[in-house]
């Protein structure tokens, strides 16, 4: 995958969780829907879920090059492990931000914040697609 291909999915896939945050923000969807009203069970579960896929997924996808085993030198390779890279981090994000506005529990929106500021170091390189002939 092309260069501007990876920048422009990495855009769109931040985009996401701000347009939802933008959109319960704004009260167009209301908040803490699962807020109370019996749903503790559920929130404890999901949030142990959430905080396990959160603390596996940051880590093994800022190593995933290095745990890869061998040095990625061709082009088609280096854009699969980054989208690999990408959809690592995109996924708890999304759903760390979507389950702090149905539960209105901070857990959740620290662990997005965590997640997003891990994004920065998935930033496709344009030096590395350049090196590997990925480059428009």
């Amino acid at each position: 995958m092309k260069y501007k291909k990876l920048l422009m999915l990495f855009w769109g896939m931040i985009i996401v969780p701000v347009i939802t945050a933008i959109f319960y923000e704004t009260d167009v969807l209301l908040p803490g829907d699962f807020a109370g009203n019996g749903y503790e069970s559920t929130e404890f579960i999901v949030t142990i879920v959430m905080e396990l896929l959160t603390l596996v997924s940051i880590p093994s996808a800022l190593r995933l090059f290095k745990m890869a085993g061998k040095k990625i030198c061709d082009a088609a390779s280096l854009s699969r492990y980054s989208l690999i890279r990408m959809a690592m981090l995109i996924v708890p994000l999304w759903g760390n931000t979507l389950l702090y506005y149905l539960f209105m529990n901070a857990t959740f929106g620290y662990m997005a914040i965590i997640t997003l500021i891990a994004m920065a170091f998935v930033y496709p390189a344009k030096q590395q697609s350049q090196n590997d002939g990925a480059e428009d």
